[in-house]
């Protein structure tokens, strides 16, 4: 086809999109009143996940099933909600797809994610020993994933991440419930990272007095470790979206 010949097609065009646009605009305009409607439901429900040490981020299990039903779960309880994920994570299998969903091209963890599922497929202890492990894969993800706000400052997160810093990303967050889900995983890997107190170990759950001398498998509990590899995921979903966002930048550039 030459120029000629396209030159009024590209010309019908630009005629009938934006008439197109502005339909399509309208029919999906209640669609967004809804989500918008929503968001603060969600982002209340997302708070009272959290406090149990749950995290969100992946586009399957409690995400959908609790963000997309808030007639039904809106109200619901902390108890409640972890109640869902015990009972969700409890089945190996589910753990395991988390785990699988980690498995991204270019995570050096790639090989440790794959001695991890043959771990926990043939022992059902094995997540004990296991704990170390998935704090140092949290500490480099969050390190990947938040490396664009600290350019010169590559390193352990918690010389990274503080309050105010934490303050700052939320005050950003208007109605983006993904945004917020983000927000709440900078919370609480602080949370899991901060203090280092050996006379608490066995009564706190975080990565400094594991790592640092106060790790005893009889202190902590299977639903610990799905927590850390459920908070592991999303973490990698966003990693994900911004090696995406990075590949679209640089394509238009």
């Amino acid at each position: 086809m030459s120029i000629e010949e396209a030159a009024p097609m590209i010309e019908k065009l630009e005629n009938v999109l934006p008439k197109n646009l502005e339909v399509i605009e309208k029919s999906i305009a209640p669609i967004v009143e809804e989500l918008k409607n929503r968001c603060p439901t969600q982002m209340n429900m997302i708070d009272r996940i959290y406090e149990r040490g749950w995290a969100l981020g992946t586009d399957t299990g409690p995400t959908v099933h609790l963000l997309t039903n808030t007639v039904t779960y809106g109200d619901i309880s902390k108890d409640a909600i972890d109640n869902i994920f015990i009972d969700i994570y409890s089945d190996k299998s589910n753990l395991l797809e988390e785990l699988e969903s980690i498995s991204y091209p270019g995570n050096r963890f790639n090989d440790n994610i794959k001695i991890m599922k043959r771990l926990i497929q043939n022992d059902n202890e094995a997540w004990k020993v296991l704990l170390p492990e998935i704090f140092s894969m949290l500490d480099m993800q969050y390190v990947i994933l938040d490396d664009d706000l600290f350019p010169d400052n590559f390193g352990y997160i918690t010389s990274k991440l503080n309050k105010k810093t934490l303050r700052e990303k939320k005050n950003h967050i208007d109605s983006d419930v993904y945004e917020y889900i983000e927000y709440k995983n900078a919370e609480l890997i602080v949370e899991l990272f901060s203090g280092n107190n050996q006379k608490l170990a066995g009564k706190i759950f975080n990565r400094n007095t594991i790592q640092h001398g106060g790790y005893d498998p009889a202190n902590y509990e299977y639903s610990e470790f799905a927590k850390l590899i459920v908070l592991l995921s999303s973490l990698t979903f966003f990693i994900e979206e911004k090696k995406k966002d990075e590949t679209l930048q640089s394509l238009g550039n």
